[in-house]
């Protein structure tokens, strides 16, 4: 395993060449009046973040001939995360037409879930699910450190359940390299006047690997509770798409109807706590369900009576 210093070292030096790549092309994120941010911003850092995963990849196949080991399925899941990513960062740089990049989602992660050792059904349900987390995932990027600080509880989830002794379909590798990478990325990102955004890349390629973990975790253990590792993220997205469904907008366009939207745009909450209050919300979560299931799903339960409360109180207004 590479150290975690010398994973850190290389993600400061990502970010900063990144960075110069930015601003020389222009790569730049401008406020429209759907956004929660005010001032230009680089966009696209979280290009870092698969870069720094197949770094890890190269680094374990030179030094110890088993890299494609640090994966199940390994092969499926290096060229769906290739692909997504480099459709997503395109997406970022020269828009896309939503229709297509559902179309290379759908492609891309079919290849994985259906040569796994699963039924059709169970296949075309992981599809849809993962597609949906990936989608809601890029959703909900939209304000300041929320990204960060919500994948860092599901990678520290993750490598918890390894010192736990749980077989997870990604490896520690992985887990660490992808934590150095946020680790870093949270201090461009999780601030007042953040220095960058992730950008569709950095929200896809981050839900892929989550989304890939919680599959494997569901198959192995027959057990669908586990998908709430993104219970928090999944509540809040469902919830909005069935608002705005109601209100018959156009989901797939930009919009500002999420709860942290209105906590962050209409509430004027600062960015970083309306972030850190999903990131620990999820956390609570995710150490319920490592503990006792059922406190977990009673939790969950009653957070989303209590979102789903707020909201009809808020619109009521």
């Amino acid at each position: 395993m590479i150290s975690q210093v010398i994973l850190v070292v290389l993600s400061i030096l990502l970010f900063e060449i990144y960075f110069k790549i930015a601003n020389h092309y222009n790569i730049i994120d401008k406020p429209n009046q759907r956004s929660s941010h005010t001032v230009l911003t680089i966009r696209g850092a979280g290009l870092v973040f698969p870069f720094i995963i197949f770094a890890t990849l190269f680094f374990n196949i030179f030094t110890k001939n088993d890299g494609l080991n640090l994966i199940k399925e390994p092969i499926q899941f290096w060229i769906a995360l290739l692909v997504l990513s480099a459709i997503s960062f395109y997406d970022d740089v020269k828009s896309l037409s939503p229709k297509f990049r559902i179309l290379i989602q759908i492609i891309t992660i079919a290849s994985v879930v259906f040569s796994s050792n699963t039924v059709i059904w169970q296949s075309l349900l992981a599809l849809i699910l993962i597609i949906g987390v990936i989608n809601a995932y890029n959703f909900m990027d939209g304000i300041n450190g929320i990204t960060a600080l919500y994948s860092l509880v599901a990678v520290i989830t993750a490598l918890v359940m390894l010192e736990l002794d749980y077989q997870l379909v990604i490896g520690s590798e992985i887990w660490w390299a992808l934590g150095a990478a946020l680790v870093v990325f949270s201090f461009y990102n999780v601030r007042k006047r953040a220095r960058c955004f992730s950008g569709d890349v950095g929200a896809v390629s981050v839900a892929f690997v989550l989304s890939y973990w919680i599959y494997g975790l569901v198959i192995a253990n027959d057990n669908l509770i586990y998908v709430l590792f993104l219970g928090v993220y999944g509540l809040d997205s469902v919830a909005t798409i069935a608002l705005r469904l109601y209100r018959k907008e156009n989901i797939l366009e930009a919009h500002r109807s999420h709860l942290y939207q209105l906590l962050a745009n209409e509430k004027g909450w600062s960015h970083v706590k309306v972030s850190s209050i999903y990131a620990l919300t999820q956390a609570v979560i995710n150490g319920l369900i490592l503990y006792n299931s059922f406190l977990a799903v009673v939790f969950f339960v009653l957070l989303s009576v209590g979102y789903i409360l707020l909201r009809f109180k808020w619109a009521e207004q």
